[in-house]
């Protein structure tokens, strides 16, 4: 999925909620989490999180079982600065999870 946003001022925040769900026929597990896209140079003016929908971390070895359902939510947030750029910053951001059997 592609998605294109303007976060224009400290404090703005874009929000996706995505379902992933196990169609498989054994149980999964997280093996992987992967947040790509924002440089040491910009984590100060961008927080990029990727949680589970109620804000609870996902963290290596959750399990997803054979059809269930999880609401992921993936949180773009401006962060408060002192100096706001002069010029547009467009960044590229990736989120993967992967699932291994569990």
């Amino acid at each position: 999925m592609t998605y294109a946003v303007s976060l224009y001022q400290p404090g703005d925040q874009v929000i996706y909620n995505v379902d992933v769900r196990n169609t498989g026929s054994i149980n999964a597990k997280v093996s992987s989490i992967s947040l790509t896209g924002v440089s040491a140079a910009l984590a100060a003016n961008v927080t990029y999180t990727l949680t589970y929908a109620d804000g609870t971390e996902i963290l290596p070895d959750d399990t997803l079982d054979v059809n269930q359902s999880r609401t992921l939510r993936l949180t773009v947030t401006y962060n408060n600065v002192t100096e706001v750029p002069a010029t547009d910053i467009p960044l590229s951001l990736g989120a993967t999870i992967t699932y291994i059997q569990a």
